[in-house]
């Protein structure tokens, strides 16, 4: 699995502590660090969603976004998320609601730690060989 824009790691080490073999994709130095720090035998490339350092048909069952979706330009990201994905692989992109959109309870707003309500969550998949 590859995880784009993964921060400090937080859903990628809970997707390996699940049996996931998972390469995290992040650009930002600082993060890329923590992660580093943290979870060193996570495998890390420091690139953008948009533009992604792996060969054509990389073979990657599933490429997902857990929060940084919003930061990428979409018609440079999607065709490159398809890219390297195994054919009959899936792309999953999911986006927490943005600030002051909120319309549930108080103690759930996006930024506490209880925020988990998903306003998107979209999925493509590349289609089999044939």
């Amino acid at each position: 699995m590859l995880d784009v824009g993964v921060g400090t790691g937080i859903a990628t080490k809970l997707l390996a502590e699940r049996g996931a073999r998972v390469t995290a994709v992040e650009p930002g130095a600082a993060m890329a660090t923590e992660l580093r720090t943290a979870h060193p035998a996570i495998p890390l490339v420091r690139a953008l969603g948009d533009a992604l350092p792996f060969c054509d048909d990389a073979g990657f069952d599933l490429v997902g976004y857990a929060q940084a979706w919003h930061r990428t330009d979409p018609a440079r990201s999607v065709p490159e998320e398809l890219r390297v994905l195994r054919p009959g692989g899936a792309l999953a992109l999911v986006e927490r609601p943005r600030p002051g959109t909120w319309t549930g309870p108080p103690n759930r707003r996006p930024g506490s730690p209880a925020a988990c309500r998903v306003t998107t969550a979209t999925a493509y998949r590349r289609r089999p060989l044939t």
